[in-house]
């Protein structure tokens, strides 16, 4: 079964960003397609939309790779990489993974957000 759970938080454990997808969950009211999380560390404050609990909402992404999540992280957020060819191992990863431009799985059918 593929599922994942990706999170970015703040160093102290505030969640940031949370990438979301289980398509074969089970439980009333479950949300199947992938999706994103604006988390509290972002959303704590602010009073336009949804205010107090707008980190739960369900933001429709498509399919988002780990090597995807882990470029963004590196290259948008300032994540320090671990190994010098990160480059070069996330595009041979993304290659496995994707169809490398995208973030869309190659071969796995889209998913309705309905």
């Amino acid at each position: 079964m593929i599922q994942y759970f990706y999170t970015f938080s703040t160093p102290e454990e505030r969640e940031v960003l949370s990438f979301h997808w289980m398509p074969h969950a089970r439980v009333n009211n479950a949300v199947t397609f992938p999706h994103l999380h604006i988390g509290p560390a972002i959303t704590a404050g602010q009073t336009a939309i949804r205010p107090r609990d707008l980190h739960k909402a369900h933001i429709p992404t498509g399919y988002v790779s780990l090597p995807a999540v882990v470029r963004r992280a590196i290259t948008e957020l300032g994540v320090v990489p671990l190994r010098p060819d990160w480059h070069e191992t996330l595009t041979r990863l993304g290659a496995i993974f994707s169809d490398g431009s995208s973030g869309d799985m190659a071969g796995l059918p889209s998913r309705s957000c309905t």
